[in-house]
């Protein structure tokens, strides 16, 4: 990526994660969560995808491609869950709070299993999202490798079948979210041929028409289609999912491109990680439900994450351990 474009990615992936705190915050008024839940994880797999490297990777072998993906995502998921699972043993017991002992297992199996529920991985839910990213990320590059662009969009067309059906068929989730990467490949790879085909030139060049139109359509959508949670399987239509969904990444995409140069959207999508990690456990843990609930617990999570991104910042191995890389190596790098 050149630097103009690493701008706007970054600053869509801060409009998308400061959109998924928002949308975890108690008291959120349900329409703003249903239009938000419409679009914000379709919204990352659509910029992963975008990202994908074909010829980057066209000589790598499927293990070390694999291997490469877990040092960027299973490694920081393991230490965010195992940190925040203490975090779940600990608070109790300085509250004085009495829990079976039995009860810690659970969400030791949530994250094994990797199922994203305050149930199963309490403080930590949304890290479904690196295991499913994870395992979408994988399919693709099976699907890509020698592959044509037609191959590759029916096979991720039938991925979605695929997923579909397991949706409407099976009432549990699938290890590490399979069944949701399934449905979420087709998202992917929409944004890997949104790059391979300048869309999003095409969108500029004709803003005027095509964006009032995709922000009309994705709030109808959202309305007609009722809740949308990737994490629950929950898609309502899957036509209006993806229509809902698309139309609101190409606004997202847009309005990141007009505030490219704005530093403090690009600061939260340089550490969406470490948001996806704490944002449920710091809500858990400074939950507020007064007067203007939302609006307080919103700006109280995002300064207290910030003050832990800047802690890590400046220790080497809690970078690599949450972010999944060596924040020193990557300076010497560039």
């Amino acid at each position: 990526m050149d630097n103009l474009e690493e701008k706007w990615v970054d600053v869509a992936k801060g409009m998308g994660i400061l959109l998924v705190v928002l949308g975890h915050v108690i008291g959120l008024p349900l329409p703003i969560r249903k239009y938000i839940y419409s679009f914000h994880m379709p919204l990352f797999f659509f910029i992963s995808g975008y990202l994908y490297n074909a010829n980057k990777y066209k000589l790598v072998a499927l293990n070390d491609y694999i291997k490469n993906r877990w040092t960027r995502l299973i490694n920081p998921y393991l230490a965010m869950a195992l940190t925040c699972y203490c975090l779940f043993v600990i608070v109790p017991f300085l509250k004085n709070h009495i829990i079976d002992i039995s009860s810690y297992a659970k969400p030791l199996i949530g994250i094994v299993y990797s199922r994203g529920s305050a149930e199963w991985m309490p403080n930590c839910s949304p890290l479904w999202f690196l295991t499913c990213l994870f395992l979408t990320q994988i399919i693709f590059f099976i699907i890509c490798k020698n592959s044509t662009n037609l191959k590759i969009f029916i096979c991720c067309v039938l991925c979605t079948v695929v997923g579909f059906l397991i949706y409407v068929s099976i009432s549990f989730k699938l290890p590490w979210n399979f069944d949701t990467a399934l449905i979420a490949v087709f998202l992917y790879s929409l944004g890997y041929f949104a790059r391979t085909y300048n869309a999003l030139d095409i969108v500029k060049k004709n803003a005027v028409k095509i964006i009032p139109l995709m922000l009309v359509i994705g709030i109808i959508t959202s309305h007609l289609n009722g809740t949308v949670d990737m994490d629950s399987n929950m898609y309502g239509n899957i036509f209006l999912f993806y229509t809902g969904a698309i139309s609101s990444i190409v606004v997202v995409i847009y309005t990141a491109g007009i505030f490219s140069k704005l530093n403090i959207l690009s600061f939260w999508g340089k550490n969406t990680m470490p948001v996806i990690g704490f944002n449920y456990a710091v809500i858990t843990l400074t939950a507020y439900t007064g007067e203007y609930a939302w609006y307080i617990s919103f700006f109280i999570n995002l300064i207290i994450i910030w003050i832990m991104i800047l802690f890590m910042g400046r220790v080497n191995i809690l970078h690599k351990l949450f972010y999944g890389y060596d924040f020193k190596k990557e300076k010497k790098a560039t």
